[in-house]
């Protein structure tokens, strides 16, 4: 005996399947028309071709706008470094000095701020926890 109270609901299943039904043959037929237009007939490519990257290989590449990475020369390298060696207890150069390192090393006055910035990133990051608090108590001690 078939529940009579959930009569009402079969004609909306029916169009609610029918309706899926009809999205799903239409998606399968585009991706058969898509291997038939990249002549992937043969079995061997069909299986070990996935067609939506297939599609995504087939697009133009972008140009990237992403710059090339300025390196800088040894000499300036080396001018740089000597001025952090020299001020490690307090590497952080005025702007004048900035611009006197740039123009001796021959490097404009944002790359040599970078080169500063990352530098000092990278030492406090490689320094052991009791070097840190060495550098700390000793740059206590010349404010006070």
């Amino acid at each position: 005996m078939a529940a009579s109270g959930f009569g009402y609901l079969l004609p909306l299943l029916d169009n609610y399947y029918n309706k899926h039904h009809l999205i799903l043959t239409q998606r399968v037929s585009q991706s058969v028309t898509m291997l038939e237009n990249y002549h992937l007939n043969d079995v061997s490519l069909i299986t070990s071709v996935n067609p939506v990257q297939c599609r995504m290989n087939n697009k133009p590449k972008r140009i990237s706008r992403r710059r090339p990475p300025k390196h800088l020369k040894p000499e300036a390298h080396a001018i740089l470094m000597s001025w952090y060696r020299d001020h490690k207890d307090n590497p952080y150069p005025d702007m004048r000095v900035c611009r006197q390192l740039a123009e001796k090393a021959e490097v404009s006055l944002p790359q040599v701020k970078k080169w500063f910035c990352n530098k000092r990133a990278r030492t406090n990051n490689t320094r052991s926890l009791a070097e840190i608090v060495k550098l700390r108590k000793a740059s206590r001690r010349l404010r006070t």
